[in-house]
């Protein structure tokens, strides 16, 4: 497993916490570069990917235990470029106030209105993607724009020859007053 962290300008002490998980593991790589937003923080790392599989995960996110081994599992007994999955949302109401809502899970996968729903998720967060098919489809996210995984995303289902679905929520999506969307449309 490798893990690569893209510290893109944080001005806190994000850059000395990467390091001394660094330190400690030696699968965390850490890629410090000068702010240029989200997308162009995910396209950074592209150039560092070494495994088989890549999995995005949002700074203020974070992953269920087993995402890995489910989504790599998945993508190995189905030959998938894109294994999907589904996720739960953490809205914080103030400082010390989390609402957890699971959505988006257990679907009736047979339901063809289910299908064209699943299809829907526009996010390159809640999908493990097979390295090869992301890096030689150059499906990196556009910059500087609100919903910048939409293209990839929709690149990539229309070029990938096989998508599997895990159907379990994996993901733990958090929506902070101080977000990148909260801040967009305020």
């Amino acid at each position: 497993m490798q893990i690569i962290c893209v510290n893109d300008g944080s001005t806190d002490s994000s850059a000395q916490i990467l390091q001394r998980y660094a330190e400690k593991n030696s699968r965390i790589e850490i890629i410090n570069k000068t702010n240029g937003g989200l997308s162009s923080a995910r396209n950074a790392a592209y150039l560092y990917i070494k495994g088989k599989y890549t999995l995005f995960v949002d700074s203020d996110d974070y992953l269920e235990y087993d995402t890995c081994l489910k989504t790599v599992t998945k993508a190995e007994q189905s030959n998938a470029d894109i294994v999907m999955f589904f996720w739960s949302t953490e809205f914080e109401l103030n400082s010390k106030t989390l609402v957890h809502l699971k959505q988006m899970q257990k679907y009736d996968l047979n339901d063809t209105k289910c299908k064209i729903s699943v299809l829907c998720f526009g996010d390159i967060w809640n999908k493990l993607w097979k390295s090869d098919f992301l890096i030689n489809n150059e499906l990196f996210c556009p910059e500087y724009l609100n919903y910048e995984a939409h293209y990839p995303v929709w690149k990539g289902f229309i070029l990938a020859n096989r998508i599997a679905i895990v159907n379990e929520s994996l993901y733990r999506y958090r929506v902070r007053k101080e977000s990148i969307m909260n801040r967009a449309f305020s």
